[in-house]
């Protein structure tokens, strides 16, 4: 009895392989791909169609899934001395997330007496997370300040409101050192270092007297080639700052998915100019950001297959967001985007194809 489920056993594996070839149908994927640059914010709306990948809509702003919904993420801003206040002369940047519950509600703070600017820039989305970099520049009653601090701030703070100056609401500046426990703080660790050299250097590039005036680290993420990292922020009280990276993966509340399936430095061995690249879940596919374009790719046992250009890109265009989709996620969040289009007053559209390369590369 056993020989003949030992027969039966290879022969249905021979009929197996008969019937599926080698080469399996790659599972479907499509990607929200956030591209923040000189013009503004835009989201590519990229999917898999067979072996290679393709472009279908390109939309304003920047669009993550929050819940069951997509939702855009909006900056703007607003001057306060027209509306709220004649004493006040402040420019304030504003975020909002659009989840299509109506217009976005809230207003810029009255800063009496005041008169400066602030602005945002935007560092990372998920579908949890923003990360910002906030620059002030405010005299208020003859005292003037400038600084820059970086927030990690759940998403949710930001969904159909609009929120002005958001660092002076209370919000985590450290939700990212909070998440992930203690983070030790190299300018601390410096001081309390015996190497007097150490210390020295450490106070000299931030022009202080003593480690007493270091403020607490300021805990961001950014985008590195292929990967988000960790950034931290040391600060005197002259106002000069250090940016690092520190070690580490995001936590996986922050962002789920896994590293990047290949090395910067595999891809920069293959692609020269390459300045970003994300692989899929799974690691078939690959999008290289090159100076001018985006370009597609087949990742094949763990080389690069260049495949087409999807579209241009500005040279300092980079990436804020990155959300997959795979299976039956693909069809259902390409039928959102199409309902975000239409809602948003704007039918989102292709970005022309630009002209093939005929350099080889």
């Amino acid at each position: 009895m056993r020989r003949h489920s030992v027969r039966l056993g290879i022969c249905l594996v021979a009929l197996a392989a008969l019937s599926h070839p080698a080469d399996q149908p790659i599972k479907e994927v499509g990607v929200l791909l956030g591209l923040r640059g000189p013009s503004g914010l835009r989201t590519l709306w990229i999917q898999s169609r067979g072996p290679t990948l393709v472009l279908s809509r390109e939309l304003p702003s920047v669009v993550v899934p929050h819940r069951s919904r997509l939702c855009r993420l909006l900056l703007t801003t607003a001057n306060t001395d027209a509306g709220f206040s004649h004493k006040a002369t402040f420019t304030h940047s504003g975020i909002s997330v659009d989840c299509g519950k109506g217009r976005p509600k809230g207003r810029p703070d009255d800063s009496e007496g005041c008169e400066g600017s602030t602005s945002i820039k935007l560092l990372f989305v998920s579908s949890t997370h923003v990360s910002l970099d906030v620059n002030v520049d405010s005299a208020c009653y003859g005292r003037t300040s400038s600084y820059d601090t970086f927030m990690v701030v759940p998403i949710r703070h930001f969904v159909d409101r609009w929120l002005f100056r958001p660092f002076s609401l209370g919000l985590p500046l450290d939700s990212l050192g909070q998440t992930r426990g203690a983070l030790k703080d190299p300018a601390v660790q410096a001081c309390k270092s015996s190497d007097e050299e150490l210390r020295g250097m450490l106070l000299t590039l931030l022009e202080l007297d003593s480690c007493s005036e270091i403020l607490p680290t300021q805990w961001g993420i950014r985008r590195s080639p292929g990967r988000w990292t960790i950034v931290g922020r040391t600060v005197g009280t002259r106002t000069i700052q250090i940016d690092y990276d520190a070690p580490g993966r995001l936590p996986s509340g922050i962002y789920s998915w896994a590293q990047e399936a290949l090395s910067p430095t595999a891809v920069l061995e293959q692609v020269k100019d390459a300045q970003d690249f994300v692989t899929s879940p799974g690691g078939a596919f690959a999008l290289l950001l090159r100076p001018d374009v985006i370009q597609a790719a087949r990742v094949q046992d763990g080389l690069l297959v260049l495949g087409d250009v999807l579209g241009n890109k500005h040279p300092e265009e980079a990436i804020v967001s990155i959300e997959w989709a795979t299976g039956s996620n693909v069809p259902r969040w390409a039928v959102l985007i199409d309902e975000l289009a239409a809602t948003a007053g704007k039918r989102a559209r292709p970005t022309p194809k630009p002209e093939a390369r005929t350099d080889g590369r």
